[in-house]
């Protein structure tokens, strides 16, 4: 495992397109609702508790949340247009 356990240092990554932190000790998607460009993103084997703020990803196509320990969902109105979840 790596050691992040946040996505504030992304504020910045405003063309990033695709993004893969898997095995870390993140716990939250907060952040990554500003990313408007994503369109690929896992967040595999981490410590995920809440997934929120992701509505205004509208080219979020896939979203890869496997092995969490995930407690509640919000603000992912957008979930059965995914090509993969």
């Amino acid at each position: 495992f790596n050691k992040i356990n946040g996505l504030d240092f992304l504020k910045h990554c405003q063309k990033l397109e695709i993004l893969k932190l898997e095995k870390n000790l993140i716990t939250s998607t907060d952040g990554l609702g500003k990313l408007l460009n994503l369109v690929e993103v896992d967040l595999s084997f981490n410590m995920l508790e809440k997934i929120q703020g992701l509505h205004d990803l509208k080219k979020l196509e896939k979203l890869t949340l496997v092995n969490n320990v995930i407690q509640q969902m919000k603000d992912i109105q957008r979930i059965e247009e995914l090509t993969s979840l």
